[in-house]
């Protein structure tokens, strides 16, 4: 049985403190439509999340281009990375080769739902 709250993943957060019931604003500027409630609704939970988070860098990672670009204008200063930006930090970080980091990146494009695929040169 999973134990979600004592598992390696931490205690649950929650949406239930004030300003959280603006995550059905972000999720109908993401696209969201009262119709379909649930559409949008886990990206706008996770930028409410990091919004919200007293960290040092908080990173909102997504490879859907209208999301990306929706919190790159918002006042938060959330930043964004997409699989291509994390597969560079994790070379540039020694987590992963060269090439291993761009073939890795290469073969996340060949699922139904593609990535980026920069130049070579901005991975590894």
């Amino acid at each position: 049985m999973l134990d979600l709250e004592n598992g390696w993943l931490g205690s649950p957060l929650r949406l239930d403190k004030p300003g959280d019931e603006d995550v059905d604003l972000i999720r109908r500027g993401l696209g969201g439509r009262s119709a379909e409630p649930l559409r949008h609704l886990g990206e706008a939970e996770s930028i409410r999340l990091l919004e919200r988070t007293d960290a040092h860098e908080r990173i909102f990672i997504t490879d859907d281009g209208p999301a990306a670009d929706f919190v790159r204008r918002r006042p938060s200063g959330l930043r964004v990375l997409d699989a291509a930006g994390v597969l560079a930090e994790a070379y540039a970080f020694g987590e992963l080769g060269c090439p291993q980091a761009y073939d890795l990146l290469k073969t996340m494009w060949a699922y139904p739902r593609q990535v980026r695929v920069p130049p070579h040169r901005e991975v590894c």
